[in-house]
């Protein structure tokens, strides 16, 4: 699908509020998310750290599973064979998103954790980068759609 494409991490997936706002956008075509199944079981892990365990992963891949079903065409596959050419990462355990990222064509990486992701790594394999999810990126996520659906 083309358009301004957007591979979301867990760490804004995790937060009900959050994704639900990200992907209220997704779903009135503000931007296309993209994810992948690493992603995905992050994020399972990560809601059941956020809750203190109060929801069970069993349960939280029930809302993955959801988030799947909705956006269909979401989940990138073969970005893993990537991963390895991505060096200069402050966290290793990120390239998969970028080489997420470069495998679906995505023109940023949604996440609240800017500084894993220096412009030098993801720019030089297809000009993607790293967007915090505060309000600026809310805003102008929003502004990309001009016309609402009423």
């Amino acid at each position: 699908m083309a358009g301004f494409r957007v591979v979301l991490d867990a760490c804004v997936l995790v937060p009900i509020h959050k994704a639900d706002l990200l992907l209220t956008f997704a779903e009135h075509r503000a931007y296309f998310p993209l994810w992948s199944d690493r992603i995905m079981d992050e994020t399972v892990r990560g809601i059941h750290r956020a809750t203190k365990g109060r929801i069970s992963e069993e349960r939280a891949r029930t809302r993955v599973d959801a988030t799947n079903d909705a956006f269909e065409d979401a989940c990138v596959e073969g970005w893993e064979p990537l991963e390895v050419a991505i060096t200069g990462m402050p966290d290793p355990d990120d390239r998969h998103v970028v080489a997420a990222a470069v495998r679906g064509h995505a023109s940023a990486i949604a996440t609240d954790n800017t500084k894993h992701f220096p412009k030098a790594v993801p720019e030089p394999l297809g000009s993607t980068h790293a967007a915090p999810t505060g309000s600026s990126w809310t805003c102008s996520t929003a502004t990309r759609r001009a016309q609402w659906p009423a």
